[in-house]
């Protein structure tokens, strides 16, 4: 077990700081690194992958970390019970790699690389593929082994009701080692990739009652009517043998320099609104036929994308990324308040997604989300401080309309309200005595 004193960044780039980061091998070692800490009073904070978000990925009253990356073993995939034991270091890109070349995959698998098994249990994140009993990352675990406030090794299985409280919890009742994963056989190696141009509020309504999910830009400088550009995937029943070409196109060019140049060193909203116009009207004039993708090019178009991996780099003092679900009532509502905020307060967010997704049908310890419908808001911190209020209206219309917050992605949720801190706080009955960010941050 290794102490490295350096400066640590989060994922997206907007705090860093010099830390003592633990880095454990094994159980034995973690376990010895806790009874250290506690011994001198010392409250870490633990993270097992590297997609922490923002300044609250960062303990305020401790410079002590207890990273797990190393606990990163995949132990056994057992094709027969279709479950793979890994240990919470494990990265799910190298996962979803490693089961695809036996055709095999699970279910949620979230839009990033440095995303670990113990953190996508612990935030109970949500991604694609999704199907109807399988609507978050906590619908896959078979079981989960954790370390508990007395440093006890315990492990509690899917059959057991307590593991609802485990998963989602953001780590507070124990620390997540190891889980079991339940895998599935792939069907079909092709993917059929469907890109609609939405011009307007009709267009919209009908593709979202058409399509059980999907995920869209939005062009946010159309005051009036929703403009965007969307798609969905469809498993496609074509067998081609060999694995065809990945086809390069203009448009994924296009794509791929607005994200992680363009924007980062134009950021005002004149030049977002000549590209966004421009990137919308071209795509809806040049017609697109429905391609047939791989699972492999699935994989990195949809499943890590690049949005993830390389836009923090270049926002002005890193992103901020505000994720929410809607019921369908309010969407065009909603829609239409946060283009008029933004308008009257002259913030613009880099980008402005909306999904649809499977509801969260399990009691989790934190439920998301609760509605079918997500918007999804891009923002440099030089915007979120400069803007204060902006963000304080953002989140009148999202209480207003009863919006359902994801916590794990939220930046600024030290603006939530005392009754909302106060719901969550009735759920945590015990806290370890190493405490982590969730609770110290935002419930205190």
């Amino acid at each position: 077990m290794l102490l490295n004193i350096l400066n640590y960044k989060v994922y997206n780039q907007t705090y860093k700081a010099k830390r003592k980061i633990f880095t454990p091998n094994n159980l034995t070692s973690l376990v010895k690194c806790l009874k250290y800490l506690k011994k001198l009073n010392i409250k870490p904070l633990i993270v097992s992958g590297g997609c922490g978000h923002g300044d609250k990925s960062f303990l305020t009253e401790s410079e002590y970390i207890i990273s797990l990356y190393k606990l990163n073993k995949v132990l056994k995939i057992d094709k027969k019970k279709q479950i793979a034991k890994v240990q919470a270091g494990v990265n799910l890109h190298s996962l979803f790699k490693l089961l695809q070349k036996s055709d095999y995959f699970i279910f949620n698998i979230p839009g990033g690389k440095k995303i670990s098994v113990g953190g996508a249990i612990a935030g109970n994140v949500h991604g694609r593929p999704q199907e109807k009993n399988h609507t978050t990352f906590g619908d896959n675990i078979s079981y989960v082994k954790y370390i508990d406030e007395n440093f006890n090794l315990k492990k509690v299985s899917s059959n057991n009701l307590k593991i609802q409280k485990i998963i989602s919890s953001f780590s507070i009742h124990g620390i997540i080692v190891e889980a079991g994963l339940k895998i599935f056989k792939i069907k079909y190696k092709q993917i059929k990739r469907v890109d609609k141009s939405i011009m307007n509020n009709n267009d919209f309504m009908d593709f979202v009652s058409k399509n059980k999910s999907f995920y869209g830009y939005i062009n946010y400088f159309e005051e009036q009517k929703i403009v965007g550009n969307f798609c969905y995937f469809k498993e496609s029943k074509k067998n081609y043998g060999k694995t065809p070409p990945r086809k390069i196109n203009f448009f994924y060019l296009i794509n791929f320099i607005k994200l992680d140049f363009i924007i980062s060193f134009f950021i005002n909203k004149y030049s977002l609104r000549i590209f966004y116009f421009l990137i919308f009207n071209l795509k809806n004039l040049l017609k697109f036929e429905p391609t047939d993708i791989t699972l492999t090019s699935f994989e990195n178009s949809v499943y890590f994308v690049n949005i993830n991996t390389y836009l923090p780099e270049y926002f002005r003092k890193g992103m901020i990324e505000i994720q929410f679900s809607v019921h369908k009532k309010n969407l065009l509502k909603i829609i239409a308040e946060i283009k008029n905020a933004q308008f009257y307060n002259s913030v613009f967010p880099m980008f402005f997604i909306v999904k649809k997704m499977q509801k969260v049908k399990k009691n989790y310890f934190f439920q998301f989300p609760l509605y079918e419908y997500c918007i999804s808001l891009g923002y440099t911190k030089k915007q979120t401080l400069e803007k204060k209020g902006h963000f304080k209206k953002l989140y009148e219309i999202m209480f207003k309309n009863k919006c359902n917050l994801y916590l794990t992605k939220d930046e600024t949720v030290l603006d939530f309200n005392n009754n909302f801190k106060n719901k969550l706080k009735k759920k945590i009955k015990t806290v370890n005595y190493y405490t982590n960010d969730f609770y110290q941050k935002i419930l205190n």
